[in-house]
């Protein structure tokens, strides 16, 4: 019986996973397309690394730079990642011995519209920074604390929302690192690995607040050899990657046709019905387990969960950057679990919530770049929600003190009974 549970376990989490990303899942649209093709070749620019590294490879291969070489390696990349956080849940959940309160909030997550949005923005370099920030949260754990900052400074030369990304998180892991040794003699970890990242976040906001001379018409003329770069953004996006931070903000804080203003986008109610649900979940089912008390480390995670909305302030794909606290959310919880020993206990308000957010996260649709609409009909996700909360009640019957089979055995002895007793 108990090799059952972390099998049921990790079939709920890959059906979850599976199903949400299908909702809209598709290849990289133009805006991510056009970032491919940016590389140094017009000097130092921001987010130039990972085109470079891709023209590097082509012509080492002696192969073009096509649309359907772009759309391949951005899809792997994706699925790379969604295995990624696959792994991570299932880490969680056995951490806590399959609880199904736990694994109920796994589900949440991995249904939640973090992962709608996962699928929908493929080619987008979250699916490259991302990783690389777990990766330096990984080391920084295991006291390797220069090698995740060396990480996380190659993080920013991908894309520089890692600042507010993953950098909170890295830095909560050194905090935890250097807070959790056991050794009463042992000297404390130096700290000062958390600088080099803020050092080329500094260097690259003093650098590159001042595009190369040419920039934006030169990246533009480029990007007109590739036809497959379409909707004008052959020139928008050079325009939008030459704006200083300054710019940027000044942009994003002005009320434009047809498009929110910055306070419409912070008040709009159908964000937090979006955003709550699974993050009350995974920050339940944390307080629950983690039990820290009111004090600056529970301020540090509740900063770290938060911060990403600063994005609001100096970008337009607001619909993507509210989910973004789901997923700090949820590498926090999988963080303690990895640095600390959280207790096991199960609450039935952990799990009715969690139980909830996968209804919630598979009745309603996360709103889409490019007016995008969900792909799977509201009445197939209701059959997958469905399926999914029968799986987690069973777990959770399989979890309980007596096991369902013996629950089973012991209503079939009364019913073989009764009838054995019954009147002649």
């Amino acid at each position: 019986m108990r090799r059952w549970p972390p099998i049921l376990s990790c079939v709920l989490m890959l059906g979850a996973l599976v199903a949400t990303v299908l909702r809209t899942i598709r290849g990289p649209n133009d805006w991510a397309e056009a970032h491919w093709l940016l590389d140094y070749r017009f000097g130092f620019v921001k987010r130039g690394l990972v085109g470079q590294v891709l023209t590097w490879t082509t012509g080492l291969l002696g192969i073009p730079v096509s649309e359907g070489l772009i759309g391949g390696v951005a899809l792997a990349i994706c699925v790379g990642f969604c295995g990624l956080l696959l792994l991570l849940a299932c880490r969680i959940a056995k951490d806590a011995s399959w609880s199904p309160a736990v694994v109920a909030a796994m589900v949440a997550f991995l249904t939640s519209p973090f992962l709608v949005m996962t699928g929908h923005v493929v080619g987008y370099y979250d699916h490259i920074f991302l990783p690389l920030g777990v990766l330096s949260v990984w080391l920084a754990l295991r006291g390797k604390l220069w090698a995740g900052a060396v990480v996380q400074a190659l993080a920013l030369l991908i894309h520089e929302s890692c600042a507010v990304l993953i950098y909170p998180v890295f830095a909560l892991a050194c905090l935890l690192h250097s807070t959790g040794r056991t050794e009463p003699a042992a000297k404390p970890p130096s700290l000062l690995p958390l600088l080099l990242p803020v050092v080329m976040a500094v260097v690259m906001a003093i650098v590159l607040a001042s595009p190369p001379a040419g920039f934006p018409q030169s990246y533009a003329d480029h990007l007109k050899t590739f036809p497959f770069v379409q909707g004008g953004y052959d020139s928008i996006t050079p325009s939008l990657l030459a704006l200083s931070p300054g710019q940027a903000w000044a942009l994003a804080t002005s009320k434009w046709p047809g498009l929110p203003s910055l306070a419409e986008r912070m008040t709009q109610p159908s964000a937090y019905g979006l955003l709550l649900p699974t993050l009350i979940a995974l920050l339940v089912s944390f307080a629950q387990r983690a039990r820290l008390p009111a004090s600056l480390e529970s301020g540090a995670v509740a900063f770290v969960v938060l911060v990403p909305q600063a994005l609001h302030l100096i970008a337009w794909d607001f619909e993507r950057i509210w989910t973004c606290s789901i997923l700090m959310a949820f590498l926090v919880v999988w963080l303690y679990s990895e640095a600390r020993r959280l207790e096991h206990t199960e609450q039935v308000g952990v799990f009715t919530a969690s139980l909830l957010a996968v209804a919630a996260n598979l009745l309603m649709e996360t709103p889409l770049l490019d007016y995008a609409h969900d792909q799977m009909p509201r009445w197939v996700r209701v059959c997958v929600m469905l399926a999914l909360l029968a799986g987690l009640l069973l777990l959770a019957g399989m979890q309980s003190a007596l096991p369902l089979r013996e629950r089973l055995r012991w209503r079939g002895q009364s019913l073989a009974d009764l009838w054995l007793r019954r009147p002649r």
